[in-house]
C-alpha cells in the first residue's frame, strides 16, 4: 500500500542525512 506521510518522512530523512553529510 502506498502511504503520502511515509513519503513525508522519507524526504524529512533526507534532509537530515545532507544536513549531516554537507
Amino acid at each position: 500500500s502506498y502511504e503520502p506521510r511515509a513519503l513525508e518522512r522519507v524526504c524529512e530523512q533526507a534532509v537530515q542525512i545532507l544536513v549531516l553529510w554537507p
